[in-house]
């Protein structure tokens, strides 16, 4: 986060701090089983140095694999590349998009 001098906004009561301006560098789309949230952080600060704040985290059930099967799995594929679609246009600073399964 420090390369991007970002400052979080200091807490009030009642209020949590959140980043006055998101600029994440990847999408980053991955299962939703809470078994795998850890490692899957883990891997992304330490093998793709993207720490949270750097990235959109898209966790969906299954991860990726509609888009090995378009043709058997549709409403799903379809789902995910509009919301894949959506960030790309909501935040023009993501550079790349990260399949994890």
């Amino acid at each position: 986060m420090d390369q991007l001098n970002l400052k979080l906004v200091e807490k009030q009561d009642g209020v949590y701090p959140a980043m006055p301006v998101g600029r994440p560098v990847a999408l980053v789309i991955y299962c939703g089983d809470p078994r795998f949230h850890e490692a899957t952080r883990k891997f992304l600060a330490a093998e793709l140095n993207l720490n949270e704040g750097q990235y959109v985290s898209l966790v969906i059930p299954g991860a990726a694999a509609s888009l090995g099967e378009p043709d058997n799995l549709q409403a799903e594929y379809e789902y995910l590349k509009g919301v894949v679609a959506f960030y790309l246009g909501h935040f023009q600073s993501i550079g790349r998009v990260v399949l994890i399964n």
